[in-house]
This record gives structure tokens, C-alpha cells and sequence, in this order.
């Protein structure tokens, strides 16, 4: 049994560098607009404002679309993307 009764599988492994590389993604969106916002010479304070205003759509984005796809994965019924207790679940009960 693993943490929180879910198993580790192929897929839960995957998922978290999946999970990971989206989250450096929307990092380098919005470091990417706030460099723009220090080449157009705005003081201190005024940077991080402009930058998540003109990227946080592309960070939201990306960040729905993530969810969307990952759960639309808990409608599966594949075996390779179902932990090992969920599988034998259905077996005890019906010995019972």
C-alpha cells in the first residue's frame, strides 16, 4: 500500500516530471515578460504587475489544460494507469 492508499505505478511517476516541466514552463513565461518589463525601463514596484497581467493567461492556460487532461484520466479504466488495490477491490467483494 503506498502513501494515502494509492500505489506508485509507470504513470505516477511520469505525471510528477509532467507536472514539473509545466510548472517550469509557466516560470519561464512570466520571467520571460518580466524581462521585458525591465527593458522597457519601468522602476522596481511596477514590474511584477505588467508581467503577470500579460502572461497569466498563457500560465492559466497551460495550467487548465493540465487539469483538464489529468483528470479526464480518472474516467480510465486502463490497467496501466489504475493502482493495484483499485483492481482487486472489485474481487473482494464479490467473495464476500
Amino acid at each position: 500500500m503506498g502513501l494515502a492508499g494509492i500505489t506508485a505505478n509507470a504513470i505516477c511517476v511520469m505525471i510528477m516530471f509532467i507536472v514539473a516541466g509545466v510548472g517550469v514552463d509557466d516560470c519561464i513565461v512570466v520571467e520571460n515578460f518580466f524581462a521585458n518589463s525591465i527593458e522597457q525601463g519601468r522602476p522596481v514596484g511596477e514590474r511584477l504587475g505588467p508581467a503577470l497581467q500579460r502572461g497569466g493567461l498563457s500560465v492559466f492556460m497551460t495550467s487548465a489544460s493540465s487539469i483538464l487532461a489529468f483528470a479526464s484520466g480518472v474516467l480510465a479504466d486502463m490497467p496501466g494507469v489504475v493502482s493495484k488495490e483499485e483492481t482487486e477491490h472489485p474481487k473482494k467483494e464479490k467473495e464476500k
